[in-house]
């Protein structure tokens, strides 16, 4: 059978079990990281397959110019 992601059944399943109502947001949001962390565990299984983290100093420059954009936009409002 193999991995497969959350159903919206199993979703719904977990919702009533635990108590916790989620939103329509919220259970597609989890629906769709399920999809995602399998197609990323997939793809982990190639040998050229690049570390799905960035190094410490791309990071900093990552959110360095995500805020430098982010500002931008607020300053065009």
């Amino acid at each position: 059978m193999g991995s497969v992601p959350l159903t919206h059944s199993e979703i719904e399943s977990w919702q009533n079990n635990s108590g916790v109502e989620l939103t329509s947001w919220e259970a597609e949001m989890i629906r769709k990281l399920s999809v995602d962390y399998l197609s990323e565990s997939q793809k982990a299984i190639r040998p050229d397959c690049p570390a799905p983290w960035r190094g410490a100093e791309l990071s900093r420059k990552f959110i360095a110019g995500d805020m430098k954009s982010t500002i931008r936009g607020l300053t065009e409002l």
